[in-house]
């Protein structure tokens, strides 16, 4: 490590043009557009609860990560948990473990705050292992084509389906199933996203079910966000799936189960790389004895090749930074 790197928030208009350039740089962000456009929640402006640590040599940013603070429905209430995302390094201090250690300053952080639990979503699964996380939860995948029977197909009086982020689709949201518990400050980068499809169905008054697909870099052809009224919600994916027979839908065994989302052709993988900060606080939470909790997520979390969990763990689409 250079003796000229240091760590040090990354907060302001100009740190913000860097970090935002090293992302496109790096994920390889087509010219005119930006990281934060699929991400918008690592972009300072939208209003997220969030932490930016910098890896500076000479002066200029060289590696980043960054966390959110969210908390997450479980048994007995809920958790603070950090998200982690937008880590990163410039391809010349590649190797030196600059990006390790900002995950590592963001999660103490997080963990100053009562962060209980660390989760995150990458490719770079050895180099995550070496700071504690691992492969863990289990998510469904099935194509729609294949649930299709299960979809209500006729039209209800006074409902209509429309497209594109509104008001009330964020209200219908606040009441969906498990993962992180929306709150109105979520409300801005959520929005924000350019390339997630919205889709809805309701009334004049109301968003009575939604669904989302897509959001560029990543959940391509994935149904990833759904919720709201059970029989709207299948009439609205039944026409989803008229208009895209190709498209799969994400969620967690439990919520297949409720939907009979079930069939052979269904998928089960892991859903996250998780480390847990402190294993008592998190077994309380989640009614689990915490005389046995051991500090590891696969302990509470299960897998798909390995026991049931302890705790089951959803995470919706949007909230996998």
């Amino acid at each position: 490590m250079s003796v000229k790197t240091v760590f040090q928030t990354i907060s302001g208009e100009r740190a913000q043009r860097e970090y935002e350039e090293l992302l496109g740089s790096a994920f390889g962000v087509p010219q005119g557009t930006s990281f934060f456009d699929d991400f918008p929640v690592w972009d300072e402006r939208h209003g997220a609860d969030i932490y930016r640590a910098g890896a500076y040599d000479g002066g200029r940013l060289v590696a980043a990560a960054s966390c959110r603070i969210a908390r997450l429905a479980v048994a007995k209430g809920s958790v603070s948990v950090a998200v982690i995302g937008g880590v990163v390094t410039h391809a010349s201090h590649r190797g030196r473990g600059l990006a390790s250690e900002a995950v590592n300053i963001a999660i103490e952080h997080a963990a100053s705050q009562g962060a209980v639990l660390a989760l995150l979503w990458g490719s770079e699964h050895s180099m995550y292992r070496k700071l504690g996380f691992e492969l863990c939860g289990v998510q469904s995948r099935v194509p729609i084509k294949q649930i299709k029977d299960r979809l209500v197909s006729h039209a209800f009086s006074g409902m209509k389906t429309g497209t594109g982020w509104q008001d009330a689709v964020f209200k219908c949201m606040r009441g969906r199933e498990g993962g992180f518990i929306i709150e109105n400050k979520d409300k801005k980068w959520l929005s924000a996203h350019k390339n997630v499809h919205w889709w809805w169905i309701g009334d004049n008054l109301e968003v009575r079910a939604y669904a989302a697909v897509g959001r560029g870099i990543d959940l391509g052809g994935m149904i990833h966000e759904w919720g709201g009224d059970k029989e709207a919600l299948m009439l609205l994916l039944a026409r989803l799936q008229e208009t895209g027979p190709m498209l799969e839908i994400l969620g967690s065994p439990a919520l297949f189960e409720k939907y009979g989302f079930n069939p052979a052709g269904s998928v089960r993988e892991h859903l996250c790389m998780a480390r847990v900060v402190d294993a008592g606080a998190l077994a309380r939470a989640g009614g689990v004895d915490p005389a046995g909790a051991a500090p590891d997520a696969r302990w509470f979390f299960g897998a798909p090749d390995a026991r049931a969990a302890r705790m089951p763990l959803w995470v919706w689409g949007l909230d996998a930074a």
